[in-house]
């Protein structure tokens, strides 16, 4: 028997092994629960200038393509914006020259499910999301409008506001390449985007002297990664 004939029927008789051993790496039904950690790019650039965070997910597949998962996470969205522009003094009829600021931050967190879908090729596998999260926000971020004093124009007037964000709908959509890395534990890796179900409106309480409120938004395209455990 020649080497070359050795060979193949060693290969042969190692493929009944290498299938045993590739058993425990196929997609299948379970419970999984992972975590990712996740950077946006917010859509409305004022006064969003990035966000970042975190998600939990608890995960049921029914079997080795459909499955659907609980989720809760937490997002620092940071506020930074500083503009100029007149309104015209309804006294007067001169145009008055105003300043405005946003600082601060809001830490929101997402409480939600999803549906999912997977697509296997040996180890690896496209996994899709579709899900919807109610957001409950904690604002620090602050407003304030710098104007010329009426009483003595030489001088300036500043009225600092607190902005409050009520708890909006967001919905997402995304795709993750996932590598099983051993048979409990899996990598994940991708992005996608979340969008606005129920736009989001923020509050600003001008310090006793009324509130008023502005459309916000929560849209913005975002990358992940992270790992699942499968129990």
């Amino acid at each position: 028997m020649t080497t070359t004939a050795r060979f193949f029927c060693a290969l042969l008789l190692m493929i009944p092994l290498l299938a045993r051993g590739n058993e425990d790496l196929v997609y299948t039904q379970g419970t999984e629960v992972g975590a990712y950690a996740i950077y946006l790019w917010p859509q409305l650039k004022q006064p969003w200038t990035y966000a970042e965070g975190g998600e939990v997910q608890w995960a049921r597949w029914w079997n080795a393509h459909v499955g659907a998962c609980l989720a809760l996470g937490a997002q620092y969205w940071d506020a930074s914006y500083e503009g100029d522009d007149t309104y015209v003094d309804p006294l007067s009829g001169f145009p008055v020259p105003m300043h405005h600021k946003v600082s601060g931050y809001c830490v929101g967190f997402p409480l939600g499910g999803s549906l999912l879908g997977r697509l296997p090729v040996g180890r690896l596998a496209l996994r899709g999301e579709l899900g919807a999260r109610f957001v409950p926000i904690v604002s620090q971020a602050k407003y304030a409008v710098t104007s010329p004093n009426p009483l003595n124009p030489m001088e300036s007037v500043t009225l600092e506001q607190e902005i409050t964000i009520r708890p909006p709908i967001i919905g997402l959509v995304s795709a993750d390449l996932e590598y099983k890395l051993t048979p409990k534990v899996s990598l994940h890796a991708g992005g996608g985007y979340q969008f606005d179900l129920m736009q989001p409106e923020i509050e600003i309480d001008a310090m006793g002297n009324g509130k008023r409120t502005e459309a916000n938004q929560m849209k913005a395209w975002f990358v992940r990664a992270g790992g699942m455990c499968r129990f």
